[in-house]
């Protein structure tokens, strides 16, 4: 619930959060007989934006958190619509990013629905962000186009480095499987006690793919936006192959953008 004067009886008066004012006039902000905002009443806050027009959800939820009880215990239920975990699209509504609505360019709509565009929240999240805020307004159309741009040099680069990363392994791999190859076989290598050719050669491939690797990922941690798909980038420094499955689970999920752990939302 949003902030008041706390009591210890104060609890949440709904699912879906009310406006940040309810508590001083709740027949006025709230349907007192569901506990529900009066949806005709809106007094909602500009949406924050950076210096080229671009929204900026981390600070919208930070200041969403700034109104919740500090006790507040979010329920999240996969089977109830109204408290599972939802995307929450940054841009909207959805009819202003629409082609016919914009000369026929379909940079709005994709800039909308691109993946760095949408959040995994829990739905009375979602509902609050709607009633505190203002729609974001929409960037430039070159700036649009820009950051479409630059997320898609993203998603190749990463891709790569996933294919990267795989090759990597499997030439880990082959060391092992070279290793016990010659010793049921050791007439491969003229029966001597090392494999210093087969060796070598595994060596140099393995080193040349993993120096492409660490080149990537130093790549994909200088492009811009690519804190919100790794906040933490340690993790491109751990093995190949937990790199190549962290950089899949990234191109793989629909809604991948950061936001702060310690709202209410999905795992």
């Amino acid at each position: 619930m949003y902030r008041g004067p706390k009591r210890a009886n104060d609890r949440p008066m709904s699912r879906r959060l009310p406006p940040v004012d309810a508590w001083r006039e709740p027949a006025k902000w709230l349907d007192l007989s569901t506990g529900l905002t009066k949806k005709e009443v809106r007094n909602r806050l500009p949406y924050p934006s950076d210096a080229r027009g671009f929204a900026q959800p981390d600070i919208a939820l930070a200041e969403f958190k700034s109104l919740l009880w500090d006790d507040y215990a979010p329920v999240i239920d996969q089977n109830d619509p109204e408290l599972k975990t939802d995307n929450h699209h940054i841009y909207y509504p959805r009819a202003t990013y629409r082609p016919q609505n914009n000369n026929d360019s379909l940079i709005p709509y994709f800039f909308r629905e691109q993946s760095s565009n949408l959040i995994e929240i829990h739905r009375p999240t979602h509902n609050g962000l709607h009633d505190l805020f203002q729609y974001p307004s929409m960037p430039s159309q070159h700036h649009m186009a820009e950051e479409l741009e630059e997320n898609s040099s993203s998603r190749q680069t990463m891709l790569l480095a996933i294919y990267v990363a795989r090759h990597t392994v499997e030439f880990q791999q082959l060391f092992t499987a070279r290793r016990n190859d010659i010793a049921l076989n050791p007439e491969r290598i003229g029966n001597q006690e090392y494999d210093e050719v087969g060796e070598e050669f595994l060596r140099r491939k393995f080193d040349a793919r993993h120096t492409h690797l660490k080149d990537l990922l130093g790549q994909l941690e200088e492009m811009p936006y690519f804190n919100l798909f790794f906040p933490d980038t340690s993790i491109l420094h751990k093995r190949p192959a937990v790199v190549a499955a962290k950089l899949g689970e990234v191109v793989a999920r629909r809604s991948v953008y950061y936001v702060d752990r310690s709202l209410p939302q999905a795992a």
